[in-house]
């Protein structure tokens, strides 16, 4: 028939479901055994980076870790008690607006030593303003490269010596900062019956629980690491580990049922669509991005890539080859807490 069966109802309605709030780390974890020659150069190119990126200790050290996008995801107990919060993401630095992770760290370096180091947080789509006292801490940073030399020679457990120093020197436990003792104690390949592959199979659990904790704070970030979840409690269960493989398991699923989401809903009025877009946009101010293409026939869809306290608006339309309908009036929403 043709575009002009392509009709949507005037209004689109959303669904408020409450909850905690989400997250999308920038590693997902791996399963892969490399050989240690692999490895070795793998730890080289990461030192090179590193190298490169942060060549020196900040003159503030950060106490807490953030994924790309500037969501902070774990917190030094210093850090939490001056008011930075898991979940909070940071928009600038020193008074400055900073948005990619290379923008952010060459801000840290700019924050004289002895501080204060101001920053700007947005918390529930609401701006504060932080002024957290200044740690230098070269030996956190020293034994952050001593790790990644370590590793690049192959010696793999100076390397698992070198992450643990770290992580205790940075003063919390993140799934970033775990993955290089995971990466070195995979390195040699233990045999699952060993004492040692039972550490492996720990660590292989505690750095998937990390990356399901960290994830939580990123808007979307649950959803995208279910599938690195799955894949670690399937291999744990594999190599004979079933009490870690259902913990992850339970676990995740508690951490999908708690996410904020939006459901949208709408009335397919068309006979001949090949599809439905869906478009958000972030406060009444923001600009439209696609968020879905989704098939004929589709009358719902769940937005779990929210935070709490931040309004999202979303307008729908049909389209087929001729062209696309006009969008619904748009309608606007904004996840609340509850109950878990």
């Amino acid at each position: 028939m043709g575009i002009r069966s392509l009709r949507l109802p005037r209004y689109l309605v959303i669904l408020g479901v409450a909850a905690l709030t989400a997250c999308t780390p920038a590693l997902t974890p791996s399963q892969t055994a490399y050989a240690p020659t692999e490895m070795q150069a793998l730890a080289r190119e990461a030192l090179s980076r590193f190298d490169r990126v942060t060549p020196g200790p900040y003159p503030c050290g950060s106490g807490w870790a953030e994924s790309p996008a500037g969501y902070v995801v774990a917190v030094a107990e210093w850090a939490e008690l001056v008011g930075l919060h898991p979940g909070d993401r940071i928009v600038s630095v020193g008074g400055a607006p900073v948005g990619g992770s290379e923008e952010r760290i060459r801000a840290y370096y700019q924050v004289p030593r002895g501080g204060p180091l101001a920053l700007g947080v947005l918390r529930r789509g609401q701006p504060i303003a932080l002024s957290l006292p200044c740690r230098y801490q070269p030996e956190l940073f020293n034994t952050e490269r001593r790790t990644l030399e370590a590793a690049s020679r192959g010696d793999w457990d100076g390397c698992i010596a070198a992450a643990r120093e770290a992580r205790q020197l940075a003063g919390f436990t993140a799934y970033g900062s775990i993955l290089r003792e995971q990466a070195c104690a995979r390195a040699k390949h233990p045999s699952a019956t060993s004492i040692e592959g039972a550490n492996l199979a720990a660590l292989d659990y505690e750095v998937a629980r990390m990356l399901l904790r960290d994830s939580r704070h990123v808007p979307g970030g649950t959803e995208n690491v279910r599938g690195s979840i799955i894949q670690t409690a399937d291999d744990l269960r594999k190599r004979g580990f079933p009490a870690y493989a259902d913990e992850l398991a339970m676990q995740l699923q508690a951490a999908l049922a708690a996410l904020p989401r939006l459901q949208l809903t709408w009335t397919d009025n068309s006979t001949d669509e090949s599809g439905f877009i869906v478009e958000r946009k972030i406060g009444q101010t923001g600009t439209y991005l696609q968020l879905a293409r989704l098939p004929p026939n589709t009358v719902t869809y769940v937005d779990t890539g929210v935070e709490e306290g931040v309004t999202y608006c979303y307008r729908v339309k049909a389209f087929n080859a001729s062209g696309s309908s006009d969008f619904t009036v748009e309608a606007c929403a904004m996840p609340s807490p509850s109950t878990p």
